[in-house]
């Protein structure tokens, strides 16, 4: 059965990471800095992420299309359109 967990951590992330791993079933972030807490925490539970930045450039997952490994998630992050024109 899944359990849930939502807290308010400041300045301690990764010291709440790891202890969250160790409760949860999955886990649901925003912030790049709690994705990244979050990923050095875990290769086995389930991470899904919404962002503004690029998830790919900051290394969260392989690539858009299959990002692999356990960590998954939507962006609103919008490369130049302009780029593709050129």
């Amino acid at each position: 059965m899944a359990r849930s967990c939502l807290v308010f951590v400041e300045g301690k992330l990764d010291v709440f990471a790891a202890d969250l791993v160790s409760r949860v079933s999955v886990i649901a972030t925003q912030a790049n800095v709690a994705i990244a807490a979050a990923k050095a925490q875990t290769t086995t539970i389930p991470i899904v992420f919404l962002t503004g930045g690029d998830p790919v450039r900051d290394g969260f997952v392989a690539s858009f299309n299959r990002p692999g490994g356990n960590i998954t998630g939507a962006t609103w992050f919008s490369p130049d359109p302009m780029a593709k024109r050129r």
